[in-house]
């Protein structure tokens, strides 16, 4: 089936869907060892193809607003939102030598990031459908510091600022980045109506115990292949609840699990990671859900992000 007709078909028998992005969505910085991730090209490039073919409309694309601090401070302390403005702070997130910094823009393009997350999934939950935020799902900042590229936690401010605004509706949050969400459990970990689905590979990040919250963190081993990878898949999704389903899911549909990605220690096709995506909304029918690109570090990671958009 062409992109066009595709599009066709999710129309007729499949959810609403609207996308996210801003031209911010880069991290501005030389770091050549994350390409795909640092690059401007990565959410650019997905849309760009996914408009060419028709797979969205221009229409269907929204421009990500800037987070607002008293939404970040739901979950973030304010001493440490209050230090991000300096390349310090940013360049300690990053691992990278603060000269080469520019704390402006790294923090437009994680403020608009989340914004967008916080706005789709309002949306979402709107129209019962389906949003895609193209830069999305840090999903490895804490209420007192970032770390592994994330500043601010999309997926926590969202969960939390919804409850602000009167949603207490079950959250399920599949978490199919390479790497485990340690920041998200931490931070969501007291709400006993979130679910958390992970699955990841062996990492030196843990996720906590003993929280109110669900979560099944699943791990796969070091270069773990497609059928592998997908059985695991499977097991997980059995654990999404059925009975309440859930008010909204928030996935996180991380590309670096992609065979030779530099980060993520996985062996999966891109094929492989275009099923993944099909079970995850297969299972997810009927559930307002925001899809979030999370990680990926190669230069074709965008080709993971543009079959997400193509779902």
């Amino acid at each position: 089936m062409n992109r066009g007709l595709r599009r066709l078909a999710r129309r007729v028998v499949g959810p609403q869907v609207a996308v996210w992005f801003h031209p911010a969505y880069r991290l501005p910085v030389p770091a050549p060892h994350l390409a795909g991730h640092a690059s401007p090209r990565r959410a650019a490039d997905a849309l760009t193809w996914a408009l060419e073919l028709g797979v969205v409309s221009h229409q269907e694309v929204h421009e990500a607003p800037e987070l607002r601090w008293e939404d970040a401070e739901r979950v973030h302390d304010t001493g440490y939102l209050g230090a991000l403005d300096q390349p310090s702070s940013i360049a300690q997130i990053l691992a990278l030598d603060e000269a080469v910094v520019s704390a402006s823009e790294l923090l437009e393009t994680w403020r608009r990031a989340c914004g967008a997350t916080l706005e789709a999934a309002r949306w979402a939950r709107r129209h019962r459908g389906r949003g895609v935020n193209l830069l999305g799902g840090f999903h490895h900042a804490h209420a007192d510091r970032g770390g592994g590229l994330c500043a601010l936690n999309d997926v926590a401010i969202t969960v939390a600022t919804l409850r602000r605004d009167g949603f207490d509706g079950p959250v399920a949050v599949i978490d199919l980045d390479a790497h485990p969400p340690d920041g998200i459990v931490a931070l969501l970990g007291d709400d006993p109506r979130v679910t958390v689905l992970s699955l990841s590979g062996a990492s030196a990040w843990e996720v906590p115990g003993a929280v109110a919250a669900t979560v099944h963190d699943q791990r796969v081993p070091r270069g773990c292949d497609t059928r592998g990878y997908l059985q695991a898949l499977d097991t997980l999704l059995q654990h999404l609840p059925l009975q309440p389903r859930p008010g909204l899911a928030l996935y996180l549909a991380g590309a670096d699990p992609l065979e030779g990605d530099p980060l993520g220690g996985l062996a999966v096709s891109e094929g492989g990671l275009q099923l993944r995506d099909r079970r995850v909304f297969a299972a997810l029918s009927g559930v307002p859900t925001v899809a979030l690109s999370a990680g990926g570090y190669l230069e074709t990671s965008w080709r993971v992000l543009a079959g997400t958009l193509a779902e």
